[in-house]
């Protein structure tokens, strides 16, 4: 991992502790994995975010090589995407994965116990229709492609 690729880790994850009074703050790290090539990412939801590019806590994406995973913002592409939620507590997040030189199988892992307890939150493999409860299971995998669109959708479930 390279020297800039560390320093933005580092802003990412020095953000998230600054910041992370809000209520209902959560953040969830995202790794997207094909053989050794790997590319963190961090998705989450705060109050005083907003749902385009605000300068505080997204994160550009840089080019890679093998492997590249990002959320699509504003015609920008990012490897951090903080969001508030929607009035009806629902927030989507559109996430993209290039493979031009990966082979066999690309997965999608994530920390399961870290999202919302409140929160419903699925993972939409736009090619296949294929959703995953994230809260359930920490990992989601398919077969090589070139390119593969996602979204991450959350719903606020109510008080428990």
């Amino acid at each position: 991992m390279g020297k800039v690729e560390l320093l933005i880790l580092g802003l990412m994850f020095a953000a998230t502790t600054c910041c992370a009074h809000a209520a209902q703050a959560w953040e969830t790290p995202l790794n997207v994995t094909s053989g050794t090539a790997r590319v963190k990412l961090g998705f989450g939801q705060k109050d005083n975010a907003t749902p385009g590019v605000d300068g505080r806590y997204e994160v550009p994406s840089l080019p890679g090589r093998d492997l590249q995973a990002f959320f699509l913002i504003d015609n920008g592409t990012y490897w951090r995407d903080i969001r508030p939620a929607n009035a009806d507590g629902s927030t989507t997040w559109d996430l993209t994965v290039l493979a031009p030189a990966a082979t066999g199988r690309i997965t999608l892992s994530w920390d399961a116990d870290s999202l919302p307890a409140e929160t419903s939150v699925q993972l939409v493999d736009v090619e296949s229709n294929r959703t995953t409860n994230m809260k359930s299971q920490d990992r989601y995998s398919f077969d090589y492609a070139p390119s593969r669109k996602f979204q991450i959708r959350t719903r606020h479930q109510g008080d428990k």
